[in-house]
């Protein structure tokens, strides 16, 4: 399982709900799990850790699976929606100047007078 799968699994997923597809991450996550486990299950170095006597931990990459990709995930949502009312988002212009910092820059052209704005990780706006 990759995002493109996980993204392919939501696109499944708008057809069924439509527009409160964002209400079912949840569904769609328990969906990818399974996915996840039986790819993990028939990946080479889990055969070699069974072939070991070793016990794999899917769990352990599921966690990991699901941390690096649900943010992901949820900035393909947003940016699908954002750019189904006509807008554009530019994501992590400042990681360029300051590495640390987690910022999306947000900038809608059509509308001129609304100044740039950035979002933080811990949601607070900057503008």
């Amino acid at each position: 399982m990759r995002l493109v799968d996980l993204l392919q699994l939501y696109e499944q997923m708008k057809v069924r709900y439509g527009t409160n597809t964002y209400k079912h991450i949840s569904e769609l996550l328990k969906e990818a799990k399974q996915i996840h486990r039986k790819d993990f299950l028939e990946s080479p170095s889990v055969r070699r850790r069974l072939q070991n006597g070793r016990t794999p931990d899917h769990e352990q990459s599921w966690r990991a699976f699901k941390g690096k990709n649900l943010e992901n995930l949820i900035m393909a949502i947003i940016k699908d929606e954002v750019e189904s009312l006509g807008l554009k988002i530019i994501a992590d212009i400042l990681r360029m100047f300051q590495p640390s910092l987690k910022l999306t820059y947000f900038f809608i052209p059509s509308c001129p007078t609304l100044l740039p704005f950035f979002l933080m990780n811990d949601g607070a706006l900057i503008y």
